[in-house]
């Protein structure tokens, strides 16, 4: 994997989430998936989406809560998870380790949660912020095929079905 690809989709992701303002939390009853999980996701009430980077490097977060995310809260700690996940293309971790499946999955939903996704989540964002994610998912796509020889049918649904036509 080419590091200046790497680096024009990180610059990427920084010019499109560079003013994303934190939401007020407090005014988000369940931030998660429901009540009785609610503790589950207080963290999230009270980090950045910059802390979030450092907490996946260093700490266990469990990326599976993150996919539960209120979609105001999903829409704000996600360019932490595309500038961490970032950090392992092209690497062994790739998309089989911590950096690529685990988190970056949370991107891509189950088919049959496609279209909620893309109303409750994907509307979310910004045209520009739109761009940024399907560049960092074209460029996991690209290494894959670099280790694998062909591509992943989730990579390419979700930049197909979920992101791009998004727009």
């Amino acid at each position: 994997m080419n590091y200046f690809q790497i680096d024009t989709v990180r610059s990427r992701i920084e010019a499109a989430f560079a003013n994303v303002e934190r939401p007020d939390f407090r005014s988000i009853l369940t931030l998660g998936c429901c009540e009785d999980h609610e503790e589950d996701f207080a963290w999230y009430r009270q980090h950045s989406w910059q802390e979030l980077v450092e907490k996946i490097r260093t700490d266990w977060l469990d990326p599976i809560e993150f996919s539960s995310l209120h979609p105001v809260a999903y829409h704000y700690f996600v360019p932490g998870v595309l500038l961490t996940t970032l950090d392992s293309v092209g690497k062994d971790v790739g998309w089989y380790g911590f950096g690529g499946q685990d988190w970056l999955r949370n991107l891509i939903p189950f088919k049959d949660r496609t279209e909620a996704f893309r109303r409750d989540y994907v509307s979310c964002f910004s045209e520009q912020q739109i761009e940024a994610v399907v560049s960092q998912l074209e460029l996991f796509q690209r290494a894959v095929v670099e280790q694998r020889g062909y591509l992943d049918d989730d990579l390419a649904r979700a930049i197909d079905k979920v992101w791009v036509t998004a727009k």
